[in-house]
Order: structure tokens, then C-alpha cells, then sequence
């Protein structure tokens, strides 16, 4: 584990960048650099950019500062295009080829869910994003405080393999990493609060044919999941009930426009 020996010029890379005042930078804008240096930095086109500032509006966000790209070759291969879009950092990505195959009503929700997003989560990503910086911080000092000490005393045989090191390094930045996991638990607020809004908006017509399309995706998938428990004698998917989980809420929001 050659890379043991770099922990200390990490942690001082990352207490850097942990200061506000380093180039003029906050770390939430340092953040969003490097993700649009990692996932893309070509602007959308004009008619995504009109639609996405109708969907700040419309969730009374902010359009005087509102980056958005394109998620960029390397990151759709890598994610097998599994992402039509996704927000970090107060940029968000949209995957271009993806864009190409949907129709007009599918690209506004995906563009309001995305403001939806931005609207429910800023203040929580506002906490996570120096509480990463500052885990990984606290991680490299301590891995490279562990790794200076080995070198001076001769510590217990556990505590001096470099396997123990990483651990202890990366054992901050792994706990705020599963934090951000849990992200997926928003999706259902998110996807709640764009259907609201898309109603009230008078596009109700964009909610339900985007429930269509959920119904269309579960049937394919249920379809698929039969196969293997006839080829196999069992599925361990559980995408379709998750889907199904979806059209459940979501009618739920269409049905109480009714009333």
C-alpha cells in the first residue's frame, strides 16, 4: 500500500481546501470544479436551460447563479448510462443521449425533480459538504499521525500494518460516504413535491404520463423477474415492487388533485 505514504500530503490538501479563504474559494465551489472537471463541463442547450429556470421558479429558487452540464462520456460509461440526471455540489448534470429519446413531457420532470431535489436537500448538502471535507481531513491526520508514530516507536504488530492505517484513515470519510447513501431516501419527497408542483403549474398531464411510464417499466420488469424464478427458482430483484412502491405515492398525489 504505496499510497499510505501520500496521506499526509492528502491531509494537507484537504485542510486546505476546508478554508474559506484559499483562493477565494469556499469548499463548495472548489467541490463544484472538480465535479465538473470528473463529470462534464459542456453547457446544455438553450431550450434545458429555459426549462430549468421555469423549474427554479417555479420552487422559488435562485436563477442568477444556476450551473448546469452535461454528464460527459467517461462518467456515462463508467454509471452505464444509468442516470438521466443528478445534483452535487449546486451543479447539476443532465446525460445528454438520454435526453435525445424522451419527449417533451419526460424532459420536464426530469428537469423539475432535479429542482425538486435542489429545493428539498440545499440546506442538508450545505452540512454535508464540509462535513466530508472535513472527514476526510480528520482521516488523513490521523493516518498519517498513526503512520509517523510506527516510524518512531515500535508499536503492537496490529496497530503497525499498513491495512490497520487505511482503515483508521478512511473510517471518517467512510461514515459521511454512507450518509450520503442515504440520499435515496429523498426521492420519494422529491418525486412528491415535482408532482405537486407540476399540477399546480397546470401540467398534470406530464405526471401522468410519467406514471404510464413507471406502470410500462414494471411490467417489463415483472415480466423479466418470472423468467428468472422459472430459470432459476428464485429473483432477487426487488426493482419492480420498488417501482410499484413509486406509482403508489404518486397516484395517491394525482387522485388528491381531484378532490
Amino acid at each position: 500500500m504505496k499510497s499510505i505514504k501520500f496521506l499526509p500530503l492528502f491531509s494537507l490538501f484537504f485542510f486546505a481546501i476546508s478554508t474559506n479563504n484559499i483562493m477565494s474559494f469556499s469548499p463548495q465551489q472548489i467541490a463544484a470544479k472538480v465535479c465538473c472537471r470528473l463529470f462534464g463541463n459542456e453547457n446544455v442547450s438553450q431550450e434545458i436551460k429555459e426549462k430549468m429556470q421555469e423549474a427554479h421558479v417555479a420552487f422559488d429558487l435562485s436563477t442568477d447563479n444556476m450551473p448546469i452540464k452535461y454528464i460527459n462520456t467517461a462518467t456515462r460509461v463508467v454509471t452505464l448510462d444509468q442516470f438521466d440526471s443528478f445534483t452535487w455540489f449546486g451543479t447539476t448534470w443532465f446525460n445528454k443521449e438520454s435526453l435525445k429519446d424522451e419527449t417533451d413531457q419526460e424532459k420536464i420532470w426530469i428537469i423539475y425533480h432535479e429542482a425538486a431535489n435542489k429545493k428539498l436537500n440545499s440546506a442538508l448538502k450545505e452540512i454535508r459538504t464540509p462535513l466530508l471535507i472535513g472527514s476526510v481531513t480528520i482521516g488523513a491526520l490521523l493516518g498519517g499521525l498513526l503512520l509517523a508514530i510506527r516510524k518512531k516507536c515500535n508499536l503492537p504488530k496490529f496497530l503497525s500494518s499498513n491495512s490497520v492505517i487505511t482503515i483508521i484513515a478512511i473510517a471518517p470519510l467512510a461514515k459521511v460516504l454512507y450518509a450520503y447513501l442515504e440520499a435515496h431516501s429523498f426521492e420519494k419527497e422529491a418525486d412528491i413535491a415535482t408532482a405537486r408542483k407540476l399540477i399546480v403549474q397546470g401540467k398534470k398531464d406530464v405526471v401522468e404520463h410519467y406514471l404510464d411510464r413507471l406502470k410500462e417499466m414494471k411490467e417489463i420488469l415483472v415480466n423479466k423477474e418470472i423468467k428468472e424464478i422459472l430459470d432459476y427458482g428464485k429473483c432477487n430483484s426487488t426493482q419492480s415492487q420498488s417501482i410499484q412502491n413509486q406509482i403508489n405515492y404518486l397516484q395517491a398525489v394525482v387522485e388528491s388533485s381531484h378532490k
